[in-house]
């Protein structure tokens, strides 16, 4: 323990020496002598025995980037044990999956950051922290936590650290290419990693890049690892994740997708069955052209997007909602009235 004390913290082999006298008690004693040399420093500025795993775990990461080690334990954790534990937590989430190495990161680590660290909210004033970080605007934050849908869990990225390690890991100019940083602070522009937790038929993890305006949603990139496509699938697995999340409308392309989906069903089938399937989906298609109408849009010559059923029962509710016509039915046929 002395030999890794740096210099300006001699007091505490003093203090490492009276944890052995009479009047300490015993089980502080027995956990002293097993720990390592960063949890006995914290046993003995906090005088507590039991700390944490994860304020451990920050306090390790602080103290190796703190260049004043002095200035770290005498001033910067002058503080009481609640707000030390509040700190190292909230270090451990702002730097969750970014390299500590990193150099703008290293910043980070100066006289004031415990204070901050305290004190921290994402999207408030934080000099060292959001300098370091690159956090985006408060009125950029979408999601704040980890959101779980269908097989995926989608996250949206909040800092410029992150996107950066982000490119890493993706193996694309995430991790270099400074309009992509600078996009992240703009208004409505947003990025969000879908994570797949199975890789079945055809799906993958994607970042996806897009805007929201007045609910209009746009994508301006959808990518895999190595910038690889995204399947149709994906894409539509992000829309309908938004719009579960109640921040875009439907996109206007889909009702197009949707009307050609009845449409090649009908065609595909003979005069009889042909006549019978249209008359079962006539709500469907005169709600459907009556949307395109007030989109002012049309159908295209060719369609070859295959849109799926989950988007074809959001559409459909849509329909049912807007246009007002009640024998519009998700998993039945339906007549005129």
């Amino acid at each position: 323990f002395a030999k890794q004390l740096p210099h300006g913290l001699e007091n505490y082999l003093e203090k490492c020496i009276s944890v052995f006298s009479p009047q300490t008690k015993k089980d502080f004693l027995v956990k002293f002598k097993i720990a390592g040399f960063h949890l006995k420093l914290l046993m003995l500025v906090f005088d507590k025995k039991d700390i944490p795993q994860n304020s451990l775990k920050g306090f390790k990461a602080i103290y190796k980037a703190f260049a004043n080690k002095e200035s770290l334990i005498n001033r910067e954790l002058n503080i009481n044990y609640d707000d030390f534990i509040k700190a190292m937590e909230n270090y451990v989430a702002v730097t969750k999956g970014i390299k500590i190495s990193n150099h703008e990161i290293r910043k980070l680590h100066t006289e004031g950051l415990v204070k901050e660290l305290i004190n921290f909210k994402k999207g408030t004033r934080n000099n060292l922290i959001n300098a370091a970080l690159g956090f985006i605007p408060v009125n950029n934050y979408l999601l704040n936590d980890i959101y779980k849908f269908k097989d995926y869990e989608v996250k949206q990225i909040h800092s410029k650290q992150e996107l950066i390690e982000l490119g890493h890991e993706f193996g694309n100019c995430l991790r270099n290419y400074q309009n992509y940083h600078k996009a992240l602070k703009q208004k409505n522009t947003y990025f969000f990693v879908f994570r797949s937790k199975t890789k079945l038929n055809n799906m993958h993890s994607f970042i996806a890049h897009f805007g929201i305006q007045d609910r209009e949603f746009k994508a301006l990139e959808v990518l895999r690892k190595n910038n690889d496509s995204c399947s149709s699938e994906e894409r539509f697995v992000m829309v309908e994740c938004l719009y579960s999340l109640d921040l875009i409308n439907i996109p206007g392309e889909f009702y197009h997708h949707y009307l050609m989906k009845i449409l090649n069903t009908i065609m595909s089938k003979g005069i009889e069955n042909g006549i019978n399937e249209t008359i079962e989906n006539a709500p469907k298609i005169f709600a459907t052209l009556k949307k395109l109408k007030k989109l002012n849009r049309w159908v295209y010559d060719a369609d070859t997007q295959l849109i799926t059923d989950d988007i074809s029962n959001l559409i459909v509710d849509s329909l049912s909602n807007e246009i007002g016509i009640q024998h519009i039915s998700r998993t039945e046929n339906s007549n005129i009235a």
